[in-house]
């Protein structure tokens, strides 16, 4: 049986569904973790100096999301963001630089923020960092917080779509075992076991939480 190596694993965008489970499971692992977020007052859209804060660090974990919708703000910030850690990474002597990307099934959208995303990962390849680029599907969390924008006066409107969720403390265990592995320079697809209905999780939900 192996032993995992505990490491500094700094998770960057802390206060998300993913970026606090994975601050948690890399914690409960006997990992160093550092959070980077506004709301530790480490933010690497601010323009801080990051090095301190990477210092030591075997992994970065990057699960921050644009905190605004529109197509250009979210360019700017992925691009400041991503800038400053693959600065201060180098620097710091990094080994393994992860990003999720939440992309849904098939193939990644095109325009608003996954055009923000595209040029984020971009970045990290052309980096000299050693990189992984994940892309998973939605969250049940995500999912479950649709059904109160789907139920206007007490009823649903729900497609048909099929879905793959992966709860947000199981994705978070998958990261942490990318960052504590070696550096693949390519990017991952994780696809959640179980095929859904939308229509048919979000009912469910509805009926538990009546």
């Amino acid at each position: 049986m192996s032993v995992e190596v505990r490491v500094k694993i700094v998770v960057v965008g802390s206060g998300t569904l993913v970026g606090d489970a994975l601050v948690r499971v890399a914690g409960r692992r006997g990992h160093e973790v550092c959070a980077l977020s506004p709301g530790t007052g480490a933010d690497p859209w601010a323009g801080q100096d990051l090095r301190p804060h990477l210092r030591g660090a075997h992994a970065v974990i990057d699960v921050a999301v644009a905190p605004v919708p529109d197509e250009d703000a979210a360019l700017r910030f992925h691009r400041a963001c991503t800038t400053a850690l693959l600065e201060a990474g180098t620097a710091a002597g990094v080994a393994h630089h992860v990003v999720l990307s939440l992309t849904g099934g098939g193939p990644a959208p095109q325009g608003g923020l996954f055009r923000a995303k595209a040029e984020q990962e971009a970045l990290v390849r052309d980096s000299p960092l050693p990189h992984t680029l994940v892309h998973a599907t939605r969250l049940f969390d995500f999912l479950a917080a649709l059904a109160s924008v789907a139920t206007p006066a007490n009823a649903a409107l729900l497609a048909r779509a099929a879905i793959q969720p992966h709860a947000a403390h199981e994705l978070a265990e998958i990261l942490t075992d990318i960052a504590t592995t070696p550096a693949t320079n390519t990017t991952v697809r994780l696809d959640a076991p179980h095929h859904w209905g939308l229509d048919h999780f979000l009912t469910q939900h509805l009926t538990a939480h009546r």
